[in-house]
Formats: structure tokens, C-alpha cells, sequence
């Protein structure tokens, strides 16, 4: 499934945050993955349940457990890569 998660992150859209970012209201000020307060600058990904984390702290997360820290939407479910599993991944799986 690993491969189909990358496959997720190359389609989630990525945004560096600017001053007018951080502002809005009834948006998060931390990441949930690390608790850290977003900056401008920070890199960061937006999911399609529109919850927002670092890049860096959410990529490792959905390459691991492939779920919204926050809502548990099912990556892969949101993007139908659920249900195509390569060849290499059952012998993977099998091992």
C-alpha cells in the first residue's frame, strides 16, 4: 500500500504560507502532528478533508498509516487507490 500512498501524496496540493494564511480565522495555528505553530514560510499540505499539517509531519504520517490525524479520512478511499494492490505488494504482503 505504500506505493499507493505515494501516489496520493503526488496529488495532495502543497502551499507555502504567507502572512494573510496564518490570520484566517477558524483555522488551526498548530500542526496536530508535531503541535508546532505554523509560520510564514512553512510548507505545508492541505488534505482533502481541508485539515492543514506540515509537509514534512504529514507526509511520513500518511506513508505510515494513510489516515487524517485528525478525522481518519482513509487517503487512498478518497483517492480510489484502495482498490488497485500491484502484484509487488502481495508478494510484499506475503513475506
Amino acid at each position: 500500500m505504500c506505493n499507493q500512498a505515494k501516489r496520493a501524496l503526488a496529488v495532495i496540493p502543497t502551499a507555502t504560507l504567507q502572512i494573510e494564511d496564518i490570520d484566517v480565522p477558524d483555522v488551526h495555528e498548530t500542526c496536530a502532528v508535531c503541535i508546532d505553530l505554523f509560520k510564514v514560510g512553512d510548507v505545508v499540505r492541505n488534505l482533502p478533508c481541508r485539515h492543514q499539517f506540515h509537509k514534512s509531519c504529514i507526509d511520513q504520517w500518511l506513508l505510515e498509516k494513510r489516515t487524517c490525524p485528525m478525522c481518519k479520512m482513509d487517503i487512498l478511499k478518497n483517492y480510489g487507490l484502495d482498490k488497485t494492490i500491484s502484484e509487488e505488494e502481495m508478494v510484499m504482503s506475503l513475506a
